[in-house]
């Protein structure tokens, strides 16, 4: 494995507060930052916001706030989401800092002086919800924004163009020989096509407002949106001349959601081409969610607000219920009734359950001290062999198919469950065969250490406390009993996971 991983949200547009979308992303590159620094990685986890923008001047002026003072307390937002969600970001960018700035006219800098941007006059359909040009052929009835719903407008201004076509050939070549750089295979298609079929010049500055980077060889001019905010990946490590920049670009994996594709598969690469800067290792797209089947939407009031959710049911039930549902390379449903019965059927019944009684056992039968076991037989052997094999876990968190690992965590959690009826170590204790419930005892207790770790990239303050009730607290990633021999159980069971109504 490589020692360094760096990965990335998109930077939050704050034209609105966070919501379920945003919590999702988030908690996706939280889960494989958390799991990678278990393998012993060096971690560099980017997220932000994104502060310029025509649209975040209309949402400034209709919230009646000054602008300055609309966007700080809308970045303060997504802070506050990040810390109720317990994402663990290594750094927080904003892109109306002057390091961001910086960063985005020495970039823009190097495209010009490739030759890759010429001034011209640019006409099309607009929709400011996208910040992005549409033709016909792909808007609603042709005047309406696919992703938006809302009619676009019709602009004509002066621009700089960036010569996106003269990457088309060198695209599909990186493509090619990286097929895994678009994940799922099935947006990778999709990309693959479209750019194959052609790419016109990319407009990227606008007269139309101010609120943004000026082009520093047109100060009438501002940078397309885009472009200024596709830089962070770049500002959020300090620049491209700096030691962080050296020891973790480029991007091991960016995480997005389908709607911003195009921009961070074909126009980014096609951008740090020209630059003469690599290109991202891949690109992890995930779909979108629907609540009891509906589109998401504040006219039908079924806006899902990670705020209300985490403070309502806990931080780790909701990480666990967007985790344990997400269909990454497709839509999901986002269901409250789901949300309950997965939390008692799962979290309190075989995973807060197990701990519980072993606790109580530990505490009635062994004065709350987990006993040391050296010797086990052949078929003790082949279950600790079960429940230690952790490759599939780090393939698939390796692969970002995360869902899988948290189902093969929780299918070894029910595994436990049934080892520990099947052996009846209260029955050894009672019957006079100490050693066999001690070393039941034992080996439960050390699978439950060692899955716990595993469930800490999904519920980090649960995980813990799992740990915390029964003393474990040796966070190394390998099955051993020394890790977990001696240790004091709590005197008192707790609930870890209650049961939701």
């Amino acid at each position: 494995m490589n020692k360094t991983l760096y990965l990335t949200t998109p930077i939050y547009y704050i034209n609105g507060s966070p919501h379920l979308g945003h919590a999702y992303t988030s908690i996706i590159a939280d889960v494989i930052a958390r799991a990678h620094r278990l393998f012993g990685k060096d971690v560099f986890f980017l997220t932000g916001t994104d502060e310029h923008g025509q649209k975040i001047v209309e949402a400034a002026q209709k919230s009646g706030s000054p602008l300055a003072h609309f966007i700080d307390a809308r970045a303060q937002e997504f802070k506050e989401m990040n810390t109720l969600l317990n994402i663990s970001n290594s750094n927080f960018i904003r892109t109306s800092s002057d390091l961001h700035k910086k960063v985005v006219t020495e970039i823009i800098t190097s495209i010009y002086s490739n030759g890759d941007i010429y001034a011209g006059t640019y006409r099309g359909l607009y929709c400011v919800g996208c910040e992005a040009y549409y033709s016909k052929d792909d808007l609603i009835d042709g005047n309406r924004c696919p992703t938006h719903q809302q009619e676009v407008r019709e602009l004509e201004e002066d621009t700089y163009f960036f010569k996106l076509g003269k990457y088309q050939d060198k695209l599909l070549e990186y493509y090619e020989k990286n097929p895994n750089f678009i994940l799922p295979q099935t947006r990778f298609s999709e990309i693959y096509n479209r750019v194959k079929a052609g790419l016109d010049d990319l407009s990227i500055t606008r007269t139309s407002f101010d609120w943004g980077v000026r082009f520093p060889f047109d100060h009438k001019h501002v940078l397309y949106v885009w472009v200024d905010a596709l830089c962070n990946y770049i500002s959020g490590l300090d620049g491209i001349k700096t030691s962080t920049f050296a020891r973790f670009w480029p991007p091991d994996v960016q995480i997005i959601g389908k709607d911003i594709s195009w921009f961070h598969t074909v126009i980014w690469p096609a951008l740090l081409l020209s630059a003469g800067i690599s290109l991202p290792k891949q690109v992890l797209i995930h779909g979108w969610w629907t609540v009891e089947g509906d589109k998401m939407s504040k006219t039908l009031g079924n806006v899902i607000d990670p705020f209300e959710m985490s403070r309502e049911y806990g931080s780790d039930v909701f990480r666990f219920y967007l985790m344990y549902n997400a269909h990454m390379g497709s839509d999901s449903n986002f269901s409250l009734a789901e949300l309950k019965q997965q939390n008692n059927a799962v979290l309190a019944n075989n995973i807060g359950n197990l701990v519980s009684r072993v606790v109580t056992l530990l505490n009635q039968y062994c004065n709350g001290t987990i006993p040391m076991i050296t010797e086990f037989d052949p078929e003790e052997k082949k279950f600790i062999e079960i429940i230690k094999d952790n490759k599939k876990y780090v393939d698939e968190i390796s692969s970002y198919t995360i869902r899988n690992a948290l189902f093969d965590v929780i299918e070894k959690f029910a595994e436990l469950n049934k080892y520990i009826t099947d052996r009846k170590p209260w029955d050894d204790f009672k019957h006079s065969n100490k050693s066999r419930g001690e070393k039941t005892l034992a080996m439960i207790c050390e699978s439950i250490r060692f899955l716990s770790l595993q469930l800490d990239p999904f519920i980090p303050i649960k995980a813990q406390e799992i740990r915390k009730s029964l003393g474990t607290m040796n966070i190394n990633l390998d099955f051993d009993f020394k890790y977990s021999a001696g240790s004091k159980v709590l005197a008192e069971k707790r609930i870890l996971f209650a049961k939701l109504e």
